[in-house]
């Protein structure tokens, strides 16, 4: 598969206007998604993220979306600490765009 080049365009369809919208491929957002690294043992809560900072960032732990800003989690830059340690055996993903 070839990558498109940044000028080609996606049409979008309004079907409530009756119109056609066109955005370029170099105007999309790209999304970064990974695991962050460290160790899930029921203790450690700084983990490591390869994401750029950008506006928006997804945390899932176990299959549930996270809440940032201390609830669940916060985040400076590439670390990622957990209000409270995962226990041993969880999973978690991100996605940053």
């Amino acid at each position: 598969m070839t990558a498109p080049a940044t000028d080609d365009e996606i049409a979008i369809v309004d079907s409530d206007a009756s119109a056609t919208k066109k955005i370029t491929v170099a105007n999309l957002i790209p999304i970064t998604e990974g695991t962050p690294s460290g160790t899930i043992n029921g203790s450690n809560t700084v983990f490591t993220i390869t994401a750029p900072t950008l506006g928006f960032f997804l945390l899932i732990l176990n299959g549930a979306v996270q809440t940032p800003g201390g609830t669940d989690y916060t985040r400076s830059s590439t670390t990622i600490t957990y209000a409270t340690a995962p226990p041993t055996g969880w999973s978690h993903r991100y996605w940053a765009f």
